[in-house]
This record gives structure tokens, sequence and C-alpha cells, in this order.
């Protein structure tokens, strides 16, 4: 595969893909208003927890597909990208006091990832503290369920989650998690080398490892075979590096320097854009409905966490 072509014919494709989705009325209907009708319920007290959190996710769709509509058009949509971020802290957090006691999960490992790294790339440190706190407790408990059993091997599709929970781990200065316990990838390559010395001060080193991180997303984004799995197959994660965005701002949070430029086609296309340091955290946007579903919810789920702030 040749990145150069693989990005341009993919950068196509989701130009395309965005053209008109934001103006589809059934996407209106699935991602705009009916979630809203739906937490509007709930809310009022109306409806039960059930698919509060999944409808929080729906919203969040809604704006990121906005967000990368924006990118591919030459724009920066930062409205949209933190609406979407806001979204996927509390779609997943909403899931995890009914998932430890068996009423939900598991949580698929790359939307996992993905909404960890969007708190990280919008510079949320407490956020991610607790979807990433949240995700390592998780691992035991049917919120994502990959202990080791004799009935699957989930936890070993997609390595870039367990790269994000390991980078999440050393940049709290905590010791990475033995996976023996758990469903894991045998190889963990090329993620491997980087967690090897992921404090390292040669921009070199920083910058090869950047390039074998992208040429590995973008090998991974073949979705020809319907019955086969790939890391990036997911559309809206072919062009979004969002593993090698949280793992170079994890850098800067450490005070390390990152290198300005890469020559990997995949991180000089508009969907590797990375806010810069000096405009962190991103503003925290204004979500009414979304507040008044969160008092009600933590009636329902004391145990829910709350990050302090951003």
């Amino acid at each position: 595969m040749n990145a150069n072509s693989e990005v341009s014919k993919l950068t196509k494709l989701a130009k395309k893909d965005c053209l008109n989705w934001n103006v589809d009325p059934l996407n209106i209907k699935l991602h705009l208003n009916q979630p809203k009708e739906k937490l509007e319920q709930y809310a009022d007290g109306q409806a039960d927890f059930s698919l509060v959190a999944l409808k929080t996710n729906s919203l969040l769709v809604w704006h990121f597909a906005r967000y990368r509509a924006s990118l591919l058009s030459g724009a920066r949509d930062i409205e949209n990208l933190v609406f979407a971020s806001k979204y996927a802290v509390w779609s997943f957090l909403m899931d995890e006091p009914p998932a430890t006691v068996g009423r939900a999960g598991p949580f698929l490992m790359d939307q996992a990832a993905f909404l960890l790294g969007l708190q990280i790339i919008c510079g949320w440190k407490r956020r991610a503290l607790a979807v990433g706190d949240a995700l390592v407790k998780g691992l035991d408990t049917p919120l994502l369920d990959l202990r080791n059993n004799e009935r699957h091997n989930a936890g070993s599709l997609y390595p870039h989650f367990w790269f994000l929970i390991q980078m999440f781990r050393a940049g709290k200065g905590e010791p990475f998690i033995d996976l023996t316990p758990y469903s894991h990838p045998e190889r963990m390559a090329p993620y491997d080398q980087v967690l090897t010395d992921w404090k390292t001060t040669d921009l070199s080193k920083v910058k090869r490892w950047v390039e074998d991180m992208a040429e590995h997303h973008i090998q991974s984004t073949d979705d020809s075979d319907p019955d086969a799995l790939n890391e990036f197959d997911n559309p809206k994660f072919k062009l979004f590096p969002y593993e090698i965005l949280a793992f170079l701002r994890i850098r800067e949070w450490a005070g390390l320097s990152n290198p300005l430029e890469f020559d990997h086609p995949l991180m000089n296309q508009s969907l590797a854009y990375k806010p810069l340091l000096a405009e962190l955290p991103l503003p925290d946007p204004e979500t009414p409905l979304l507040d008044r579903v969160l008092v009600r919810y933590q009636r329902d789920w004391p145990d829910l966490r709350i990050p302090d702030g951003l």
C-alpha cells in the first residue's frame, strides 16, 4: 500500500461522505433531534436510564461529523470538537456504574480509546483522568470485560487501545499495567518501541516513531473484507490519528518538545490537526440539557464519576 495514494483516496472518500451528512434528514433525526428528545424525557422523569448513554453518544457522532467536515473543507470548527469531546466523556462515564453491576457494557475498545484520546487532545486533564481511570477499572468489570477467559480474545484486536492505556498511566507517573491477566495482543508493534522510551528528548526518534505509527494506522484502514477486522477501518477514524495526537499531547504535558513537522502523509492532512498547547484547555461548552440529565443520572446512579472541572 502506497501511503500517499491511500491518504489521497481516503481524503476524497471522506469529503464525499461529509458533503451532505449534516443535511441528511435521517442523520438529523437519528443523531440530533431524536437524542435530544430522549434526553429531555429522561431529564423530566419520563424515561429510565437505559438509553441515556447511547443517545449522548449519538450527539458525539453528530458533532464529531461536523468537526470532521470543517477540517476537510479547510476550516477548524473547534466548537464542534469541544461539544463532541464533552458528549464523549459523559457517554462513557454514564455507562460505568450500570456496567459495574452487569446492567451495561461491554464498551467497544476502539470507541473507548477514541473517547480517551479526545479528552487528551482537548487538554482536558481531569476529564482524561476520569476516563482513563474508568478504563483501567473497567478492564476487570463488564464495562470492558477483558479478563482472560475461555470465551474470547477481544483484547487482542486493538493494540492502540493498550498503547493509550499505558501512555495514560505513564503520563500520570504510574507504572504500566501488567497485561498478563488480560486478553491482549501478542505483538504491540509499532507501539512497543514508543512505550520503552516515550520521554526521550531525541526528536529524531520521536519523528521516526510517529511516522511508524502513522504507517501502521494507514495500513490498518482496509474495510474491503466485511468479515475482517482492521484496527482503524471505522470511517471516522481512518484519517483521524487520535492515538498519535494523544501521544504527542501527553509528551507536551510532561514538558517535552515534539518535532514541528512529519513526513508521513497521514500527519500532513487536515484531520491530523492538534490544537496548540497555548490554546489549552479548550473551552468547556455550555450544555444545559446534558447538565439536567446529569443531575438526574447522579440520583439514579450515585457512583457516577464527576470530574472536578476541566
